[in-house]
Formats: structure tokens, C-alpha cells, sequence
């Protein structure tokens, strides 16, 4: 026998042997459920590889340790919808604070408590934050969060993931045994039971990697709703709230709220950028069509208007995209942000100033219509999917 396939069997006898809650704890130690987010920024920066965890809600608290322990020199600050920036369109150190902010106001708190400033930093905007009837409401700072804590609640969801088949019992021996190289799609470390598993989770730079779902012909509940809006756009007119809800206006207190987050920045020094990220195709068409949607025009002039480098890529078909592109309605993929940056690097820009324009072409070109470019650690097993079945050639 290997010595791997020693330790294998030892941790088999060990599983058998220890009760069901120590099993349980164990394994969650070994996928790094249970480390903190400073102890995972330190890990990502040192290994170079994914964090994704499944029991916790610690984007934050990752974004920002990451930022602390890297101090990138061009920053993007976005929520959850920046995370397919790649730091190989950047020249510099580039890190993504991708969802560091639900709104205007959790990216100042995230300012006032940063202790370096970068050279260049971009917000990626989201329309509905400057809504007077946006419900993301603020979620108090927590830094860099607590130590996650070995509870009931956390080592029964081991269980349940094997009961739900989504961990299997070779997986969860594996994963004792101090082995987390289970999934087949891409070949960097990985932490948390998500990237341990699936291949999704936080790369190093703050973005995201997604293998796991662009690759999954079957989707979650949540992403089956949001696709139908993709399909069918007119039920966005029956959203009574949220982002999609028709009728909203323009709050004219969190343009003045963004006004103060850039004095923030500019103020210690850093260049700033900004830009209104995208939606899908089908989508922005009927806001066109049904004319209830008039406060996203009234704030593309008002940002316009501020006198800070604003680029509009609300619609994606102005820079060359498509909905092939997008991961849902509002999250766009690699190669629709590669061209996204092109089209705004115009002369003398900031934007022109740090992009990679030979690596965003060659993004945008090889893989226009799909949402991952494999341009790293992504291994031949991944293959993207239609998975939003809308015919695109993948």
C-alpha cells in the first residue's frame, strides 16, 4: 500500500470509530470550514488557490482580509456582481473587493476601515442602489467577522450534505484524511467544502471562480427563477420590490452618498472610476419597451454628470456582448467584462491606463459567448453548459 492509502484507511478505521458529531467536527476542520477569514486571506495569498465555504455567509469579511493582506494598487469595489474581473486584464496588482457592498453604504464602511488606499480604484455600480425603494438594506460592519464556531447546527449539516448527495461518503474520507483535492475541475488548492467539492469559490485576487455552476445542467431553485426572467423578461412588470420592480425613483441622497464614498478615495490619493455594470439583453429591452424603468436613464445622466471617469456598460450589446455571457440576469461572465474593459479603455482614461489590452482582447475573441475563460488552473474536465437553455453554442 501507498502511504496515501494508509492514511486513507486510517482515517476510515478512525470515522468508525469516533462518534458521529467528532466525524462530523473533523471534517469540517480538514475542509477548512472553521477557519477565520484573516487565516483564509493568508492561505489564498500563499497557495494561490479557492476558498468556498458552505456554511457561512463571510464574503465581507473575506474581501476584506484579502484586501488587508494584499493591498492591491488597482481595487475593484463592487457587489457580487464584479467578481468575473480577472486580475490577468490588469497591468499591477489588482484585487477585487467583490461583494464588500450591497449598496452605497457598505462600500464607505469599507473605506473607513481599510489602512492603505489603492492607485486606481473601480466601483462597479448597480443601478437599483440609487433607488428610493432598493431593499438591501445596510448590514452593520463586522470587519473581519468572528472565529466560525464548531455548533450543532454545523456539524449536523455535514450529514445532511451527504444525505442530499451533494458530499459523498469518499469525499468526506478524503476530506479527514487532509485530502481536498475532490473536484475534477481545476488543478489549484482548494479550502471549503464549495470549492473542495464543486470548484466555486474566492481566487486570491477576490475574484470568483465558478466551475461548478457553469458546468451544471440542473439548476438550484434560486437560479431557476432568476433565468426565467431571462427568458421570459416581462415578469420582471409583476416584481412588487427589488431590483427588477417597475415605477422606481431616482434617490438623490445615495448619489450624494456616492459623491462622498469617491472624496473618500480621492482624498488619500487613489484615481477613481466609474462604472455601471450590466444586465442582460432581454432585460434591458423590455425596460425600454414598457417605458417604467425612465429612473435608470435619469441616473445614467446624473453619474455622467459627477466629473469622476464614468463609463456606461448597462447595455452589454454596446461593447460587443451578449446574453450567452451572463450567469443570470445580472451577472456577467469573463469574457463579457473583457470587453466591457476595452471599450472603456479609451486615450488617456484610467481605465487604459491599467488594463492588459493584449490578454482582455484575446479573452474577448476566444471565448465570446461563454461566461469562464479558461486562462488558468480551470482543467480539460470543464465544460460549460447552456445552462440558461437559450440555445448559445457552448
Amino acid at each position: 500500500m501507498t502511504p496515501r492509502s494508509y492514511l486513507i484507511a486510517f482515517c476510515v478505521i478512525a470515522a468508525l470509530l469516533l462518534s458521529p458529531l467528532a466525524a462530523s467536527a473533523l471534517f469540517l476542520f480538514q475542509a477548512g470550514e472553521l477557519s477565520s477569514a484573516t487565516s483564509v486571506a493568508r492561505w489564498l495569498v500563499r497557495n494561490d488557490g479557492i476558498y468556498g465555504t458552505a456554511l457561512h455567509n463571510n464574503l465581507r469579511e473575506i474581501s476584506f482580509a484579502l484586501y488587508q493582506e494584499r493591498k492591491p494598487e488597482i481595487l475593484v469595489m463592487s457587489s457580487s456582481r464584479g467578481v468575473d474581473f480577472r486580475k490577468e486584464f490588469f497591468r499591477g496588482s489588482f484585487g477585487c473587493a467583490c461583494s464588500i457592498m450591497s449598496n452605497i453604504e457598505e462600500g464607505q464602511q469599507f473605506a473607513d476601515h481599510i489602512s492603505s488606499f489603492p492607485k486606481v480604484v473601480i466601483f462597479g455600480l448597480d443601478y437599483w442602489w440609487f433607488s428610493k425603494t432598493d431593499d438591501h438594506d445596510t448590514v452593520p460592519w463586522k470587519g473581519l467577522g468572528a472565529q466560525p464556531a464548531v455548533n450543532r447546527p454545523a456539524i449536523e449539516s455535514v450529514y445532511q450534505w451527504i444525505d442530499e448527495r451533494k458530499v459523498s461518503p469518499a469525499d468526506a474520507i478524503s476530506v479527514m484524511a487532509g485530502l481536498r483535492q475532490r473536484s475534477p475541475l481545476s488543478s489549484e488548492p482548494k479550502l471549503g467544502v464549495q470549492a473542495i467539492i464543486n470548484a466555486n469559490g474566492t481566487r486570491n485576487d477576490g475574484t470568483w471562480s465558478p466551475l461548478g455552476t457553469a458546468s451544471a445542467a440542473e439548476r438550484t431553485p434560486d437560479y431557476a427563477a432568476m433565468d426565467a426572467l431571462v427568458v421570459t423578461p416581462s415578469l420582471i412588470l409583476k416584481e412588487k420590490a427589488g431590483r427588477y420592480s417597475p415605477d422606481q425613483q431616482l434617490d438623490d441622497n445615495r448619489i450624494a452618498q456616492l459623491r462622498k464614498l469617491v472624496r473618500t478615495f480621492e482624498d488619500r490619493g487613489s484615481k477613481a472610476v466609474l462604472m455601471l455594470l450590466p444586465i442582460v439583453p432581454t432585460i434591458v429591452d423590455e425596460m425600454k419597451a414598457n417605458g417604467r424603468y425612465k429612473f435608470i436613464d435619469e441616473l445614467r445622466e446624473r453619474l455622467a454628470s459627477l466629473g469622476v471617469e464614468y463609463h456606461d456598460a448597462f447595455d452589454p450589446r454596446k461593447f460587443g456582448g451578449s446574453s450567452c455571457e451572463f450567469k443570470d440576469p445580472h451577472h456577467g461572465g469573463n469574457a463579457l467584462f473583457a470587453k466591457m474593459l476595452l471599450a472603456s479603455a479609451k486615450p488617456d482614461s484610467i481605465i487604459a491606463s491599467v488594463i492588459n489590452p493584449d490578454v482582455a482582447r484575446d479573452v474577448a475573441s476566444r471565448f465570446a459567448g461563454h461566461v469562464v475563460a479558461t486562462i488558468g488552473t480551470e482543467s480539460k474536465a470543464f465544460h460549460e453548459v447552456d445552462f440558461l437553455r437559450m440555445g448559445c453554442a457552448k
